[in-house]
């Protein structure tokens, strides 16, 4: 290990924070599935929003945690290595899974045609998308390590991170929304003209996820002291309120469903720091806790959760196709708790016995 503050009682917490984010990733899927249905502006439709606004943050932790563990100075890992061993297996797990997933929407259209056949495989289910970035950030993980292994070096390219992809991608979404309605013109052309001198700078690495990817190893090699931690806590409490608020205000102005959830928006952002740093919190100064019954359940989940990840979609298909049950169909204070924990444990059970079977494990799940 490094010199970092990564003693073993740190793979406790984020175990935990795998399993949580797992969990939060099924409430979005389940509550979005309302959101889309119920009438904008009805208070089920703010049910369903409250519940999406507040599991946000799920896929930014993902990408925290491996940047925590990938990132590291002190477990050098070959260029070589990431494409053979780490690459390799999101590519046997992508064929894998778009494979059963194709093979499902054939049995739900058997008059499909090939090239959509084909389609459908190359392009994955919508969940799916996460393994494609994960091979970006495996790819340009030897390129991050040594920015990573100084402080400095990585306090700026995350302050870079944090103007040019989160600062300037939440004042394109306010713009995008309300220059249209202002009928300002003159401003509106005064911001298409720096929206094009910033597109000419091609600042491309601090951009995307590279900036979670980067701030997850920074706040596990160096934690924040009581008065940073307070001010991201209080920061991420006010997101959660924010990211639902603004929803709501940009549904009534627009008249249609509107969200305010951009994975780059400020708001979403300091959830997922508020998220990982009160894991990290909740989990230091335990000891080691490895042999505790909390531990290894929590270790036994996180090895299951990327399993539960890529079947949960399926789960979700079949009780609307099979058994027509929809998210919509049930009040959304009942319907998100009960089909998340159903779709969970029917997910885990799946993920369980794939990671049961000789050669499975650690290839497609």
């Amino acid at each position: 290990m490094s010199s970092s503050n990564s003693g073993k009682h740190n793979i406790v917490w984020l175990d935990a924070l795998r399993v949580a984010a797992t969990v939060a990733v099924i409430v979005l899927h389940v509550s979005s599935q309302g959101w889309n249905a119920a009438v904008p502006g009805s208070s089920e439709w703010r049910i369903f929003n409250a519940f999406n606004a507040c599991v946000r943050w799920g896929v930014p932790v993902f990408v925290m945690i491996s940047g925590s563990l990938f990132l590291d100075p002190g477990k050098p890992v070959a260029a070589g290595t990431l494409w053979r061993k780490y690459i390799f297996r999101i590519f046997l797990t992508f064929c894998f899974w778009s494979a059963a997933y194709t093979l499902y929407a054939k049995w739900q259209n058997p008059s499909m045609q090939s090239i959509h056949l084909w389609n459908t495989f190359l392009q994955g289910k919508y969940h799916m998308w996460f393994l494609f970035l994960i091979v970006g950030l495996y790819a340009v993980t030897p390129l991050l390590r040594p920015v990573a292994k100084e402080k400095h070096t990585a306090a700026y390219f995350l302050a870079l991170a944090f103007f040019a992809a989160f600062v300037f991608s939440t004042a394109a979404d306010l713009a995008d929304f309300y220059l249209p309605r202002s009928g300002n013109e003159d401003l509106s052309l005064i911001v298409s003209a720096l929206r094009a001198d910033w597109a000419k700078t091609y600042l491309f690495l601090p951009l995307g996820y590279t900036g979670y990817f980067m701030a997850g190893y920074t706040l596990r090699r160096w934690p924040p002291g009581r008065v940073l931690t307070a001010v991201i806590l209080l920061l991420s409490a006010a997101s959660f309120y924010v990211t639902a608020r603004m929803a709501e205000v940009m549904t009534a102005a627009s008249g249609e469903a509107v969200s305010f959830n951009s994975n780059f928006s400020l708001n979403v952002m300091f959830e997922a720091l508020g998220v990982f740093v009160l894991f990290q919190k909740l989990g230091a100064g335990r000891g080691s806790g490895q042999a505790s019954c909390k531990a290894k359940i929590a270790g036994k989940l996180s090895q299951y959760s990327f399993g539960v990840y890529l079947v949960h979609v399926l789960f979700l298909e079949l009780l609307r196709d099979v058994f027509g049950l929809h998210a919509a169909d049930l009040p959304a204070a009942l319907s998100v708790p009960v089909l998340t924990a159903g779709i969970a444990l029917a997910s885990l059970a799946v993920s369980a016995v794939l990671n049961a079977i000789p050669g499975l494990r650690g290839h497609i799940v």
